[in-house]
């Protein structure tokens, strides 16, 4: 089969970056929970797993991109193209 426009799209461009079998993600996840325990309270770093398991979870609910559209909606990221998301009036 021929592709009639360039070059045919690689699948894996746009998968996240893999550590072991977890994604970057679910890795950060893990992280901050245990760097917060370890600083504070030491039950934290082991919950550390369980929070990285319930965070899978519910990823596997949930379409691609669930992470930066949830930092997204507390206002910790931005998505190019779309405005901040506490504004709550448009002009258009």
């Amino acid at each position: 089969m021929s592709i009639p426009y360039g070059t045919k799209f690689p699948e894996t461009l746009s998968l996240l970056p893999q550590i072991a079998f977890w994604e970057i993600d679910e890795v950060t996840v893990f992280f901050i929970v245990f760097g917060v325990g370890y600083f504070t309270n030491k039950w934290l770093l082991l919950a550390a797993p369980v929070v990285a398991y319930l965070y899978i979870k519910e990823k596997k609910n949930q379409p691609k991109g669930f992470m930066q559209h949830a930092l997204y909606r507390f206002g910790m990221a931005e998505l190019n193209g779309y405005p901040s998301f506490f504004e709550d009036h448009f002009v258009e």
